[in-house]
């Protein structure tokens, strides 16, 4: 199932986790994306849902984006930190009302799965997903630095039989 939250329609960050809790989703593949482009792909598979906080990992790095009206959430987080120094450097640190968070929801394929194996699964989704970008746009979205597992063997793949 995919899942579209326009972050303008939330005040706060905790309006991002609630959703990810009233859906029930665990493991997910996301986009960060604005009308002209995807600024980031990415996964999670996250266990903090046990704890009461879900969505833990796209909730912090949505907390990056500036203009939240309740103010930030996660001071010091190494993640938040790490993707907003992201958006900076790629001219891509912009207010929240102009960002849209798609979420691919993978729960019930991965809910029988071992964590690694979810992990695995996700990572191969991830991979696609930053594969189709670059084949359309022929290059990488903007935060996404690293080459990605699921796209590494598929490039290696399509390398050996070409």
């Amino acid at each position: 199932m995919i899942h579209n939250f326009e972050l303008k329609n939330y005040r706060h960050v905790d309006g991002i986790e609630n959703e990810f809790c009233r859906l029930g989703i665990k493991s997910y593949c996301y986009g960060f994306l604005t009308a002209n482009e995807v600024i980031k792909y990415g996964k999670g598979n996250d266990k903090e849902w046990r704890a009461g906080y879900w969505g833990n990992r796209v909730v912090r790095q949505s907390d990056a984006f500036l203009g939240w009206e309740m103010g930030e959430r996660y001071l010091g987080c190494n993640s938040k930190t790490t993707f907003r120094n992201q958006l900076s450097e790629t001219g891509l640190l912009i207010d929240k009302n102009l960002v849209s968070l798609i979420v691919l929801d993978y729960t019930e394929e991965c809910i029988n799965l071992s964590d690694d194996e979810a992990d695995e699964r996700l990572l191969i989704v991830e991979g696609k997903l930053v594969n189709a970008y670059i084949e359309k746009n022929g290059k990488r979205p903007k935060c996404n630095f690293a080459k990605v597992k699921g796209e590494i063997a598929i490039n290696n793949f399509n390398n050996w039989f070409k």
